[in-house]
């Protein structure tokens, strides 16, 4: 290793740092310009391996500190690497055949999955939706309640409020766009998407109403409710609901059904995949199984 201070190999070589990814690192480490930050054992770090994770804009002192921890750790994994080899040599055949299975396994998802996304069809129709959906009525039960809710909070000063009251309790669209306006002007948080259920605990999280440990009655008995804290009203109309352990809507599960559907595709898929290749192999006497 050369004897120059880390802060002179940055200022002499930064144009090195530019053009190492575009250069070719096995001659570049033959040559005799290749410059070495750290070597333990046989092992070597050279500046240009640094190149592409040395962050831009750094300043040249910020840049010597990066590389200088850098080299240390490297330094450190590589003399932790080597202790861990001479500790585990017993292991080493076990070790290489779980490496051989890791880089196996590696292979095997890359191909999949790029032939996958070059052959599937991810369309799924409305129809085999429904049809699952029917079939299936014991894996849709809700494990948690949903709604189709408004929630509106507003700071206790927000002029209008007693408004704001009757316009949330109203279902005549007239009111729901006088409720909407209030929300954009003065809201710090509001929902009124109530053609869309969501996750009720989900909805009230950071609000008082997440405090409220009889939140089922909330639900069962109000269509209405309100609570404050020392800064905000906090204003809720619950829509439609769907409690804990009753069967889940098909508009709520229909992305999770499409996901199922489309996983079956996917395993199908490869199936005849794998089947494919072992016929063809076959048919031209590529393998022999030995046993009988």
């Amino acid at each position: 290793m050369r004897n120059f201070s880390i802060l002179f190999l940055l200022s002499v070589t930064g144009t090195l740092l530019i053009s190492a990814c575009n250069t070719d690192k096995k001659s570049n480490r033959q040559s005799t310009s290749e410059t070495v930050l750290a070597k333990t054992g046989n092992d070597i770090l050279y500046l240009s391996e640094l190149s592409d994770i040395l962050p831009a804009g750094l300043s040249q002192p910020d840049s010597t500190a990066f590389v200088k921890r850098y080299a240390e750790s490297w330094v450190r994994k590589h003399l932790l690497l080597t202790q861990a080899t001479r500790e585990t040599e017993g292991d080493a055949d076990e070790i290489d055949k779980k490496v051989a299975d890791y880089r196996e396994y590696l292979i095997l998802q890359a191909f999949e999955k790029q032939y996958v996304d070059r052959h599937i069809d991810t369309t799924v129709s409305t129809a085999e939706i429904q049809d699952y959906y029917k079939n299936n009525p014991e894996n849709f039960t809700l494990q948690q309640s949903i709604v189709k809710a408004w929630l509106v909070v507003a700071p206790k000063t927000t002029p209008g409020l007693d408004r704001a009251r009757n316009w949330i309790r109203s279902n005549k669209p007239n009111d729901r766009k006088e409720l909407q306006s209030f929300a954009y002007r003065f809201a710090n948080f509001y929902h009124l998407e109530d053609t869309r259920w969501t996750i009720f605990n989900d909805l009230i999280r950071n609000t008082p109403f997440a405090d409220d440990k009889n939140n089922v009655a909330l639900l069962k008995n109000n269509q209405f409710a309100e609570t404050s804290d020392q800064q905000n009203v906090y204003l809720l109309a619950i829509k439609e609901v769907r409690l804990s352990s009753q069967p889940a809507p098909l508009a709520f599960i229909t992305p999770q059904i499409h996901e199922i559907l489309i996983n079956r595709r996917k395993v199908k898929m490869l199936h005849e995949l794998e089947n494919k290749i072992y016929e063809e192999a076959k048919k031209k006497k590529e393998f022999e199984i030995k046993v009988q």
